[in-house]
């Protein structure tokens, strides 16, 4: 789902303000109030390819489906006054199933306003507002991240706790009984290793690329094929004008011993060049093999710090209860406050009603 800041309706009274037309007021349409429950049927297109069965996608379903009625009990959106709110999910997308025993899935809330107008009372929705996310069983998302980069990412901060559920920054709600960290941290030597490994790739590519010899000789290897192919298309000019074939191919072969002798001359710096390309390449691979060389046992195991100074994080393959089923719920990932507090517009201010009544220790008292 595509995130919204602020509605639709205040981009447009914002643009018609710049613009210094006058635009009409509109008026929240409290009356008004639909709650979507969600599809029975959800995509996961890839869940089989995860191992998963068409029973265990349906059960997974489910086991969503319950956690958000939990949120819909939640009195503004029961029944949402003046807002239509759908429910959205789906199982196994975005390689949110990769490599884990656990089947993770993507759900959550969109939110979209009605209003009406003096001069037309009749309710409108809008056509586009935010939303709350919610991520089941999948680490990548107190990351801020969808896709991992194999040296990790920055550590998320704990900026908060409610109802004994971390929130970590960016707006983030954590809600788990498992003991196990989340993340695990990323050590010097794991870095190093990736790095080398990365640069001994480098070489070999460099080395093959080089390793085909100059650029004259390259060319000497297709010259004769390229001086065939000319003077055969020639050979059938010449059958209306021989004068004109002739001079054309006396030209080409003058061309070509041209070029040829041009190239030879600088073949000799090229050939340097192409080592000094590799000799840098080859340099780099030697001075990370000689750092990682240079650590003590215990140097290697300690985090590897970024740019930044700050311990690099990747998601704990241990977290996970292994006698677990696949589909039951071990973790919540819920954007609950990822907008910010003061964001304008009228869907942002169910959010904020949201935030207010939602009952946190529920939600986490229904994840086992």
């Amino acid at each position: 789902m595509k995130r919204s800041g602020a509605c639709l309706l205040s981009a447009v009274l914002l643009l018609n303000a710049a613009s210094g037309t006058a635009q009409e007021k509109f008026i929240h349409h409290k009356e008004k109030g639909v709650y979507h429950i969600g599809p029975a049927q959800i995509p996961a297109y890839y869940a089989s390819s995860h191992g998963f069965t068409a029973a265990q996608v349906n059960t997974m379903r489910q086991n969503m489906h319950n956690f958000m009625e939990l949120m819909h009990k939640t009195s503004c959106l029961n029944p949402p006054k003046g807002y239509e709110v759908g429910v959205w999910a789906s199982v196994c997308g975005d390689g949110s199933c990769y490599n884990q025993k656990p089947m993770a899935g993507f759900t959550g809330l969109r939110i979209r306003e009605y209003y009406s107008t003096k001069s037309n009372p009749t309710p409108r929705r809008a056509d586009e507002g935010p939303g709350i996310h919610v991520w089941i069983n999948d680490l990548r998302h107190g990351l801020g991240r969808h896709n991992l980069d194999k040296l990790g990412y920055q550590e998320p901060e704990v900026i908060d706790h409610i109802a004994g559920c971390p929130v970590l920054k960016g707006g983030y709600v954590v809600i788990t009984k498992n003991q196990k960290p989340l993340y695990r941290y990323v050590t010097r030597e794991e870095v190093h290793k990736i790095l080398i490994k990365d640069a001994e790739d480098d070489v070999k590519k460099m080395t093959e690329i080089h390793g085909k010899g100059s650029a004259y000789q390259q060319w000497l290897k297709d010259k004769d094929a390229t001086l065939k192919a000319i003077k055969e298309g020639l050979d059938v000019l010449a059958k209306t004008d021989p004068a004109g074939a002739k001079a054309k191919w006396e030209k080409t072969k003058a061309d070509f011993d041209k070029m040829g002798e041009d190239m030879k001359k600088q073949e000799a710096g090229q050939i340097q060049e192409n080592k000094k390309a590799v000799g840098a390449f080859e340099k780099r691979l030697q001075d990370l093999r000689d750092q990682l060389a240079a650590l003590s046992p215990e140097e290697r195991k300690k985090p590897y710090l970024n740019g930044n100074n700050l311990k690099v994080v990747q998601p704990n393959p241990e977290f996970w209860d292994p006698v677990r089923k696949p589909t039951d719920i071990q973790l919540v990932i819920i954007d609950l406050y990822f907008y910010h507090e003061k964001e304008e517009g009228l869907a942002h201010d169910l959010i904020r009603e949201i935030r207010k009544t939602l009952n946190i220790a529920e939600l986490a008292a229904s994840v086992k």
